[in-house]
């Protein structure tokens, strides 16, 4: 991962990569397992779209439907709230570095090639925007956000008490690609621990791994779905999980595509950045007019189970933007999960 850190950037939310810089390097091809031989899940199109059936794979749980999403560019920016959690006494660099380095860890799995994930990330640092939001007419203003939430008021399609972390996906409808990805923590409900052994926050009594969440939720922000597979980092279910499988690194190999990562600029934004504005979570815009180049979006977010929770709990709506089969899929794999535990 070769990324460049430009220091004492202007008071403005700047482009997330130096395009010149950043062309990602080609790819090369992954080739896909005999049907069955995987158990791994990657989002697709039909996840976001109320138009759509999924039709759900009675095996995987995996949706079968539309293209998987994708980032176009392999350069990946992301900036953390600037006031950490308070309530957990987590700064915002503990954060940052927790973020880079999962980023790192999920860069560096071995693909059955020998290659890597073709993938290079940078930090924009702190900042004051505390929103989870994209503005689909400045898209290189946006940044891709991971914040912690002391409060909130919590939602059916957000967070709650039973969800760890919430991931929300920006995407064109039709391709695919994804224009944003933002990263919520919930330490009103939850505690977490920074420099865990691993395995801790399994008992109710234990603070949550903050690595692990923060790994498993990267894993839905580079386009993963949750697994059914025994002891995979992107289970929905808590295990205590914070590196990734053999099913999770076949599944970002694929995602990824394997090779050299790409050279990145990324230029550190000042604290004191704010959201852009009213109006930038696309909710208005219609998905009936999705072009390749368009900003026609939907929105999605990707729960983390709560402690022994049922491993129904998959992706959740923001919006009228996520279609009806989500409810029959979470059923399915609840009657699965509790069939499975006798």
């Amino acid at each position: 991962m070769s990324v460049r850190i430009l220091r004492g950037a202007p008071q403005r939310r700047s482009p997330r990569v130096a395009p010149a810089l950043c062309a990602a390097s080609a790819l090369a091809a992954v080739l896909a397992l005999a049907p069955g031989a995987s158990a791994f899940c990657r989002t697709r199109t039909c996840e976001f779209r109320s138009d759509q059936d999924c039709r759900i794979d009675d095996e995987t749980g995996c949706s079968t439907v539309g293209n998987f999403v994708f980032w176009e560019n392999h350069c990946i920016s992301f900036a953390v709230q600037r006031d950490g959690s308070p309530a957990e006494d987590i700064s915002a660099e503990q954060l940052e570095q927790l973020v880079s380095d999962g980023f790192q860890t999920w860069s560096d799995v071995r693909c059955d090639n020998g290659q890597t994930p073709v993938l290079s990330t940078g930090s924009q640092g702190p900042i004051a925007c505390d929103a989870v939001e994209y503005n689909c007419n400045v898209r290189e203003d946006n940044s891709n956000l991971v914040t912690f939430r002391d409060t909130f008021s919590q939602s059916s399609a957000g967070l709650r008490p039973s969800v760890i972390a919430l991931t929300t996906l920006t995407a064109n409808l039709t391709t695919g690609e994804l224009f944003d990805a933002d990263v919520e923590i919930n330490s009103r409900d939850e505690d977490f621990e920074v420099g865990a052994s691993g395995n801790t926050g399994v008992n109710p009594d234990q603070p949550r791994d903050l690595r692990g969440v923060i790994n498993h939720e990267l894993g839905h922000f580079l386009g993963l779905s949750h697994s059914e597979e025994q002891g995979a980092l992107m289970r929905a279910a808590y295990e205590g999980t914070f590196t990734p499988g053999a099913d999770d690194i076949e599944a970002m190999c694929e995602a990824l595509g394997t090779g050299s990562d790409p050279s990145c600029t990324v230029e550190t934004l000042d604290p004191d950045t704010e959201c852009l504005g009213a109006d930038t979570t696309c909710k208005s815009q219609s998905s009936e007019t999705t072009e390749s180049g368009g900003c026609s979006c939907g929105l999605v977010g990707t729960p983390s189970a709560p402690r022994g929770g049922a491993l129904g709990a998959v992706l959740l709506g923001l919006g009228a933007a996520v279609c009806r089969s989500r409810r029959a899929r979470r059923a399915r794999r609840a009657r699965r999960a509790r069939s499975n535990r006798g």
